[in-house]
């Protein structure tokens, strides 16, 4: 149907431009793939407000071997053959790269000098008493009284 579209070169439709990209989306799918993911919505499960874009996915699940393509659903919809475990991993790496090397001022100097940060507590029945009472009933206060 698309080769025939474009030969005959029939601008008898209004829209020939966009039937000729549908079926050109069609034919670039993954056939074996019946489901597609949008990335933007998985960013959104984990809260993330910036979403990577399609290239940046499409050439992380390439360099990874597995196989991608857009679809006719979106701009932004994705096929692929990669599990749903590796789609989360690329969602991790991309909100929260992470490195867990030493800094020099990851321990601050009050613990190196051992100065006391927190108070100690100091044994048993130490802490927040029962609440306070008053030796003067609300009545002797003034309250309740008219004047």
């Amino acid at each position: 149907m698309l080769e025939s579209l474009k030969k005959e070169n029939n601008f008898s439709f209004g829209t020939i431009k966009r039937l000729v990209g549908v079926l050109t989306l069609v034919l670039e799918e993954l056939n074996d793939q019946p489901l597609f993911y949008e990335f933007e919505q998985l960013m959104r499960i984990i809260k993330c407000s910036s979403t990577p874009k399609n290239t940046l996915v499409r050439s992380a699940l390439l360099n990874a071997g597995f196989k991608c393509s857009g679809s006719h659903c979106g701009p932004q919809a994705l096929k692929t053959d990669a599990p749903t475990e590796f789609l989360w991993d690329i969602c991790r790496e991309w909100f929260v790269p992470v490195d867990f090397t030493l800094h020099k001022e990851a321990v601050p100097a009050s613990k190196i000098e051992n100065i006391l940060r927190f108070q100690d507590n100091k044994g048993k029945n130490w802490g927040p008493k029962s609440k306070a009472k008053g030796s003067i009933s609300s009545a002797k206060a003034g309250f309740g009284e008219e004047f």
